[in-house]
C-alpha cells in the first residue's frame, strides 16, 4: 500500500505521520495519540496504527545506522571479534569512511549558504533569518510503502453466506507491532 510520510516538528519534539491516498492519517509515532487526531481518524473508520520512529529517521536519513553497522561488523569480521585495540581502531576508520561516503554528495558547505544568504539580504529585505531559511529546506514528505506480508488475512462477510469471505492484505509489523515502511 502506498502512502505518504510526514514528518512535524513542535519545539523540540519531532513525530511522523502517514497519511493515505485521500490525506488521512492512517499511522503516527504519536502515542498516546491525541484525542482530536483519534477522533478525526474514527470518524473516517480508520483505525489509528503505530509507525516506529526508528524506522521513520531511516527513511528520514536515506540510511539505518544500525543496519550499516550490523552489514560491516558481520561481513568483514564473521567471527567473534577481540579486543585488541588493532580491531577497535579498523572499526572507527571504517565508520568515518562511510561516514565521510554518505554526506560526500552534498553540494553546498554551511559557510557557502552563509555567504549566500549574507550576498542576498544586502539586495533584499526579508526578516527570515538563516536557520528558518535552512530549515525550509529540509525534506519533511517521503513517498513510503506499507510492507505487506506474504500471508492473507481472511475476513469473514456473512453477506456473502456461511463460512464465506474473502481474503485481505495484512501489513507487515516489526516486533513492537509497528507497520514497517520502505521508501518508494
Amino acid at each position: 500500500m502506498k502512502a505518504k510520510l510526514i514528518k512535524t516538528k513542535q519545539e523540540l519534539i519531532v513525530n511522523y505521520h502517514l497519511k493515505n491516498e485521500n490525506g488521512h492519517t492512517i499511522a503516527t509515532t504519536l502515542f498516546p495519540v491525541p484525542t482530536e487526531v483519534e477522533y478525526a481518524a474514527n470518524s473516517r473508520g480508520i483505525k489509528l496504527q503505530r509507525i516506529s520512529l526508528k524506522n521513520c529517521e531511516a527513511i528520514d536519513r536515506g540510511y539505518d545506522l544500525d543496519e550499516l553497522a550490523n552489514e560491516l561488523l558481520y561481513s568483514k569480521y564473521p567471527f567473534h571479534p577481540s579486543n585488541d585495540s588493532g580491531y577497535w581502531l579498523d572499526m572507527y576508520k571504517e565508520g568515518f569512511q562511510k561516514a565521510l561516503e554518505l554526506i560526500g554528495d552534498k553540494k553546498f558547505t554551511l559557510e557557502d549558504m552563509m555567504n549566500c544568504w549574507n550576498k542576498a539580504l544586502i539586495f533584499q529585505t526579508h526578516k527570515e533569518t538563516l536557520g528558518e531559511h535552512i530549515q525550509s529546506l529540509q525534506q519533511t514528505e517521503w513517498d513510503v510503502e506499507v510492507e505487506i506480508d506474504e500471508e492473507k488475512e481472511f475476513i469473514f462477510d456473512p453477506t456473502m453466506g456461511i463460512s464465506q469471505g474473502h481474503y485481505l492484505d495484512k501489513p507487515k509489523l516489526d516486533e513492537n507491532g509497528c507497520l514497517i515502511l520502505k521508501k518508494i
